[in-house]
């Protein structure tokens, strides 16, 4: 592909190369950082990393096709809309060639490459997403550069790449293995500072991983409830002729308030209920003050005071045998309700 450099400009050049790399790296890792700082944001940084193999070839220089194998570093610094993710899409990648010198015509074109352009990514869910990238700038420059000392480049890229991912660790839903498919042209090649037009096609299977940097905020659902049973709080909820909630009950209710964040437009329907022993009247109160209790503690919790409705049925809606201490324990209880139909 080209002569050997005088070795003082050869180190020179390296030393360039080296450091760009750094700077490349280190440019990638602060995005990152930057980004853990919103623990739950509209920003994103999908960082990763991936090795593939694939071919090059030119053949309007008569340049055989070679099998190559790569490393990449990926990041898409992006801004979520739903469940889309939308930015530029950045990839720095070294390229080693394969094929022997003879089976390639005696040219070797290993070197490393940067591109740029727009990126979208779509998660299907939580733990499985596919990405695309268009590739518009970037170069590659060949590890062996001229006599004159300048580097061999190829120039003007356009391309295309093809990514999905999937979270095979359900604690880590941020960590994706991926496969992902390139086809990428460059449409000039500059050696020794001259320009020509010589089109050169790459082609790239990898596989890889993807950490996400920047959790997703909370998505309310979209979807209609209809009088659904959100928790049924009961057994060691209260004490007998007691409306304080116990520990059990409170560590209950947080997920009583999880739910109740996905659904920002549900009303709450909170009916207390007792047991048999006693009369009617303190029944009917005591049940209403354990409503009362657990909109307390709702309240307590960010949840509007005007979405959450309260009912004591006293000792009247059993759902256990009231002649045992253990069914009585069960009818000491409150069942909460999301209901997304105004006035219930």
């Amino acid at each position: 592909m080209a002569k050997e450099d005088h070795p003082t400009r050869k180190n020179i050049n390296l030393s360039r190369f080296g450091r760009n790399r750094v700077l490349t790296i280190l440019s990638m890792l602060a995005l990152a950082t930057f980004s853990t700082h919103a623990q739950e944001s509209k920003w994103a940084l999908p960082l990763s990393a991936s090795v593939g193999i694939g071919s090059m070839k030119d053949s309007k220089m008569n340049l055989k096709s070679r099998t190559m194998n790569a490393i990449s570093l990926e990041a898409l610094p992006s801004y979520r809309f739903g469940k889309w993710m939308l930015g530029p899409h950045l990839d720095y990648r070294w390229q080693g060639q394969v094929s022997s010198l003879d089976a390639a015509g005696g040219t070797n074109l290993k070197g490393h490459e940067y591109l740029i352009g727009p990126g979208a990514r779509f998660d299907f869910s939580d733990r499985f997403f596919a990405q695309v990238s268009v590739d518009l700038w970037g170069q590659y420059v060949f590890d062996k550069q001229t006599y004159a000392g300048e580097d061999d480049k190829l120039k003007s890229p356009l391309g295309i790449r093809i990514k999905s991912g999937y979270a095979f660790i359900k604690n880590i839903p941020n960590l994706t293995f991926d496969i992902d498919l390139q086809y990428l042209t460059f449409k000039k090649i500059e050696i020794s500072q001259v320009n020509s037009e010589a089109t050169t096609n790459q082609l790239m299977a990898s596989v890889g991983m993807t950490y996400q940097f920047g959790k997703a905020p909370s998505r309310p659902s979209s979807e209609p409830i209809s009088d659904s049973l959100a928790l049924k709080l009961s057994g060691n909820t209260f004490d007998f002729k007691s409306s304080d909630l116990s520990p059990e009950a409170k560590a209950q209710l947080q997920k009583v308030v999880e739910a109740i964040a996905k659904h920002p437009s549900a009303n709450i329907r909170v009916e207390g209920h007792t047991d048999s022993v006693g009369s009617e009247k303190r029944n009917e109160r005591l049940s209403r003050l354990r409503a009362l209790s657990v909109k307390a503690f709702l309240v307590e919790h960010g949840v509007e005071a005007s979405r959450i409705s309260t009912k004591g049925f006293g000792s009247s809606k059993p759902i256990a045998d009231n002649k045992t201490e253990e069914g009585r324990s069960q009818n000491r209880r409150v069942d909460i309700y999301l209901d997304s139909r105004t006035g219930q």
